[in-house]
């Protein structure tokens, strides 16, 4: 399975914050389509549910940048007084890549995929 390289940067400066190694989404968008023949389980459903987890995949990559950005908490202004001294606020990409995740692992599950599951590419079972 191929892997991509991401950079992130700052949103405020623009500034490189750091490089992320990344499975390829086209390489695991196959490899779901894959599982699905190899278990004879092909159908419209089932493929429909791939691209469900795929765009659930591309949702759960932009929360992983936003946290690689802000942190787990950061600084704001009260916007009611933005006068005032800015105070820790959580970022709620924490909390939506935790229901994302759950999601992702969900659809996975209706398809019968799990490591006791899964063929490798050669047919054997893992």
């Amino acid at each position: 399975m191929g892997t991509v390289k991401r950079a992130i940067k700052k949103k405020t400066t623009g500034e490189l914050y750091g490089i992320t190694e990344a499975p390829d989404q086209a390489a695991v968008e196959k490899s779901l389509l894959d599982q699905l023949w190899k278990q004879g389980a092909d159908i419209e459903a089932f493929r429909d549910l791939v691209y469900d987890y795929i765009k659930l995949w591309q949702i759960k990559d932009k929360l992983q940048r936003d946290i690689a950005l802000r942190g787990v908490a950061y600084l704001e202004a009260p916007a009611n007084r933005p006068d005032a001294d800015p105070i820790w606020k959580q970022n709620a990409s924490m909390k939506d890549l935790v229901m994302v995740s759950k999601q992702m692992l969900a659809i996975l599950t209706q398809m019968n995929l799990s490591p006791k599951t899964v063929s490798t590419e050669d047919g054997d079972d893992l």
